[in-house]
């Protein structure tokens, strides 16, 4: 279970507050930059299937408003979508997720491997 904020010692919060600038500077443990791969615009309808059923999670905080947890399972998802005239066939991992400020949600995905299908 994850601890709240008001019951970490000032250390793990500086650990966790340099953890977190570190990420946020693209560099790793060691204080390298890591390679980031480059970005180009994509205007494709994207169709996502969410590859879980039941998500297990730890509760971090309530209020009137909401809730905050966290999962120690991956959140994968299947999709499908159109680029260069392709038609491209993904599975990926949430890696972030944003909400916008007329309600929509943007989210970051990791491509991962496909895993073999069975041949019929």
């Amino acid at each position: 279970m994850a601890k709240a904020d008001i019951d970490k010692s000032k250390q793990e919060l500086i650990e966790e507050l340099s953890e977190l600038r570190e990420r946020l500077a693209g560099r790793d443990g060691a204080g390298q930059l890591k390679a980031r791969s480059r970005r180009v615009p994509l205007e494709a309808e994207i169709e996502l299937i969410a590859d879980f059923d039941l998500l297990q999670a730890t509760g971090i905080n309530i209020s009137d408003t909401g809730i905050a947890f966290e999962s120690a399972q991956p959140l994968f998802f299947e999709m499908r979508f159109r680029h260069q005239g392709r038609l491209h066939h993904q599975r990926a991992r949430l890696v972030w997720m944003k909400s916008g400020q007329q309600g929509q949600s943007r989210l970051g995905l990791e491509f991962c491997r496909l895993p073999q299908r069975p041949e019929i």
